[in-house]
Order: structure tokens, then sequence, then C-alpha cells
């Protein structure tokens, strides 16, 4: 595996640039040590956000309910939920329910309809549940992580701060992705080197997919099928 340094070492004739002017980056003061850190930003904001990367999936779990408090904190390395994200609850049978229109769960909140199944959304930065969890009830859910950085030591994070980081994610699709965008920030042809990224990126992502979790018992409700409202208005 690579280190940032090296990385950009392997990028720097593919960009024409001295690959001894890449013999350090992180804390250097050259434009092109300046750039390539920027455009190494770019690129693993972009890549983390891009997919699903397995090994970016965590499980957070809350257990610290009171029966009253609806909202909790995100974990500290959250990045964003899977596009297929679900919340279940050792007290309820199916998971709870996406609310993502923020009218919908207002019109829910205001009218505290009495939720059978649960429901939940993001706001604030927090993740909030209905009805609110009990306090021997546990909560668990998926989310991505954005800590894609793995020092040497210590835990990991969003992006390198020390030549000696190495990237969680294909290190092969952040030098693509470095290759194409330098160029294009220089206003050099890029076509070609955002079409290897792009086919590269496409079997990567195939690669990485793990089968379909094959549900054995009762029957659920299908995915993204929604409970019709109101349900049960408490007094």
């Amino acid at each position: 595996m690579s280190t940032f340094q090296e990385i950009c070492e392997q990028v720097a004739p593919k960009i024409g640039v001295d690959q001894t002017l890449f013999a350090s980056v992180i804390g250097g003061t050259a434009q092109e040590q300046i750039d390539i850190l920027e455009i190494a930003r770019d690129s693993v904001e972009a890549l983390t956000e891009a997919h699903d990367w397995q090994v970016l999936k965590s499980v957070a779990t809350i257990n610290t309910g009171d029966g009253a408090t609806e909202a909790f904190n995100l974990p500290s390395d959250y990045g964003r939920m899977p596009a297929t994200a679900n919340l279940r609850s050792s007290r309820l049978i199916g998971p709870y329910q996406h609310i993502v229109d923020e009218d919908e769960w207002l019109e829910i909140d205001i009218r505290d309809y009495e939720q059978v199944t649960g429901v939940w959304t993001l706001i604030g930065g927090q993740i909030n549940i209905k009805p609110a969890p009990e306090s021997t009830e546990t909560i668990k859910y998926y989310y991505q992580s954005n800590a894609v950085v793995d020092p040497v030591s210590g835990s990991n994070k969003a992006f390198f701060t020390v030549d000696t980081d190495t990237i969680r994610i294909p290190e092969r699709l952040l030098r693509l992705d470095m290759i194409w965008r330098w160029k294009a920030s220089k206003g050099t042809p890029y076509e070609e080197d955002l079409e290897n990224f792009n086919i590269a990126f496409e079997h990567r992502k195939a690669a990485d997919k793990g089968a379909r979790i094959i549900a054995v018992g009762r029957t659920r409700l299908p995915r993204g099928a929604k409970y019709a409202w109101p349900r049960t208005i408490s007094s």
C-alpha cells in the first residue's frame, strides 16, 4: 500500500511534474505541492461520496433512550447514510421508516401521531427518532464513515495530514482521479484521463458490492413502502 507521498510521486510523471518536487508534500511551500494537496482533497471527498464503500461502512448503536428523548448525536466520523439506510430496533419487528421530506416530518411532529412502526429523519446534525427510544431498547443503523485515511498510528481520519498516511479505498482510483483533476485545473486536455478513471471506478464499484441479504421469516414491509397517514392520534 502506497503512502500519500508515494501516490503523489506516482502521479507526477503523468501530469508533467518533476518527481523530486513530491519528495515531501504535506507542509510544502512550492506551488506544485500546494496544488497537488488541494487536488487530492477534492479527489478524496469525491471518491468518498461517490460509492458506499464496504470498508467505510460502520454501525452506530443507540442505547441511551429514556422514553422521552428523540434526538441523538451522530457518530464523530459520520459522513452520510448509505443509499438504502435502515434503523433496526430490539423492540420493533420491522425497520423504522425514513421520512425524507421535512414537511412530512413536521406534520408527524405537530399532530403527535402514535407510531406503530417507528420513523426517523436527520435534522440539525442529529438523528431524530419517533417514538422516543425506551431505556431498555437498542437501535442500530449503518452509516458511511468519512474516516477514509489510515494513519501510521492513531484513529482513522478524513484527510491526509502527514506524508505517511494511506488511503483506505482503492489507491489506484485516487491516482487516476488526481491526474485528470490536475490537468483540468491547468487547462490541458484531460478527457482521456477522465475516461480512464470512470472505467476503473465502475469496475472497482462493481467489485466492492456485496451480496444482498436474504431475509428469512415472516413477510416484511417491501422496501420503500410507506404506511398511510394518519394512523392513531394520541390524546
